[in-house]
Formats: structure tokens, C-alpha cells, sequence
């Protein structure tokens, strides 16, 4: 059965509503379990990865975040431009369990930073049920919120017009649908296909190093873009010719340029 593809508009709006609403709710006991919505919501949408690998993200896989680069990714860099600068210092990534135990990579954008300290502080969870709880993303007992239940509240506060389109599995399909339209190198391909965890190479998906610089800011553009429904903009474009400083930068006139 054909399934249709969510509304870029709608994508767009939910992003948009989601980010203000984690800049306007205060960080507060009484705002807890409203911050854990609308993070594991920015989360599934913004990785388009399966909504069991954001339910069960545990505190440990959230701990051993990384933000610095390793010596390898070190050696990719070269010169970077100042929107790539910027991803590279705003991006984090973790690690969690993916489809049949495979490590999958999670991009941590910068507006989710704050309120995912938060929620996983030991002095936010003293005030809550889920105290003990092993769960990035808890509810009452030891159990953890479902992605698909934040997702689908999330899009019952927004005017969407076809808000039962969007799920983590019409996501990933729409990700890889509008990424045909941009002129993506095969090794830029394999980086996408990477990070959604379903490569059919199994050396590849088993073995192969993961760059985190890749992660951080190759593939954030391609996110950004599909967010924010700019892909016509960039049709023709491969990732390392996509330039986003109007997105990033939007009230800069005079942005470094490539």
C-alpha cells in the first residue's frame, strides 16, 4: 500500500513550533514532563531515526555524548567555512542501540541542549517519580515516555494539514525522497544511509568508522534544509556545495562564504 509523505509545510511548521517552544518553557519541576515531550519530539524529527531507538535512549548513552572530535575526524577537517565552524561547536552526538543492537548515531541540535541537561540532572529528577528511573526520556515508575505518543501531541498543538502523515517511518521515507533531489556524491549517499541505519552492507554497517564531523555537520545541513522546506533551493547540490548561512546566520550580511 502506498503511504503518502508528510507536508514539507507541515514539517516546517512543527520544526519551527517545536524549537520556540523549547526557547519559551522554563526549565522547572512543574515543566518537566513538557520538556520531555518536546525533546524526544526535536530528537525523532530532526534524526529521522525508528521511534523504539529515541524511546529507550538511557542516561548513559546520554553521558557519553561527544562534542569534541576525535584524532581521525581531526585529520579530515581542513579549512572549515563559519557555517560549518558553527554546527561543529552547536552539534553533539550520542550514541544509542539501533535496530538489532547496532550502535546508531543521534544528533544532538544546539536548541535541545539545554533542556536535555535538564531532564537527565540529578536535582530535576529529585522532585519527580522518575528519580531512579535508567531512562533519558522517563515517565512515572521506571519506564521511558514513547517518541510516537510526544510526536503525536506534539502535532495535535500545531494547524498542520495532514498531521497523521508525519511518524518516524513516513520521516525517514521522506528523507530519503527529498534527498534525491539534491546531487548527492555516492559516499555522501552512504553517510545518509549510514546514519538511518539501514545500509545493506553488513561490513559497512558493523565495522566502518562513523566520522563524527560527518555527522555534525555534513548531515545536519541536509536536516536543516529538509526542516526548514528549502530543499528546491538546493536542487542539483551535492552536501559540500549546500551553503546555509542565510539559515544559520539570517540576520548577517557579510557571512564567509566558501
Amino acid at each position: 500500500m502506498k503511504k503518502e509523505l508528510p507536508s514539507p509545510e507541515d514539517v516546517m511548521k512543527l520544526t519551527k513550533h517545536i524549537v520556540s517552544e523549547l526557547e519559551s518553557t522554563a526549565l522547572t519541576p512543574e515543566n518537566f514532563f513538557r520538556i520531555v515531550q518536546l525533546v524526544q519530539t526535536r530528537l525523532l524529527l530532526y534524526n529521522k531515526r525508528r521511534s523504539g531507538e529515541i524511546d529507550a535512549v538511557s542516561l548513559e548513552s546520554f553521558a557519553g555524548k561527544t562534542k569534541e572530535i576525535d584524532d581521525l575526524d581531526q585529520s579530515m577537517l581542513g579549512e572549515l567555512t563559519k557555517v560549518e565552524q558553527y554546527l561543529l561547536k552547536t552539534q553533539e552526538m550520542m550514541i544509542v542501540r539501533g535496530k538489532g543492537n547496532r550502535p546508531v548515531p543521534v544528533l544532538i541540535p544546539g536548541d535541545a541542549k539545554e533542556p536535555l541537561e535538564y531532564i537527565a540532572s540529578w536535582q530535576a529528577r529529585q522532585s519527580q517519580n522518575p528519580a531512579a528511573n535508567k531512562y533519558l526520556f522517563p515517565i512515572n515508575g521506571l519506564t521511558h515516555m514513547r517518541a510516537y505518543d510526544s510526536l503525536k501531541r506534539t502535532c495535535s498543538e500545531c494547524c498542520l494539514t495532514a498531521p497523521s502523515r508525519i511518524t518516524s517511518v513516513s520521516m525517514r521515507k521522506y528523507t530519503a525522497t527529498l534527498s534525491q533531489v539534491l546531487n548527492l556524491d555516492p559516499y555522501q549517499v552512504e553517510w545518509l544511509c549510514r546514519h538511518l541505519g539501514h545500509s545493506a552492507d553488513i561490513h559497512k554497517s558493523y565495522y566502518r568508522h562513523m566520522s563524527g564531523f560527518v555527522e555534525r555537520v555534513q548531515l545536519s545541513k541536509l536536516f536543516l534544509v529538509q526542516d526548514l522546506n528549502m530543499t528546491s533551493k538546493y536542487r542539483g547540490k551535492n552536501l559540500e556545495e549546500i551553503d546555509i548561512s542565510d539559515l544559520i546566520f539570517p540576520d548577517s550580511e557579510n557571512v564567509e562564504r566558501r
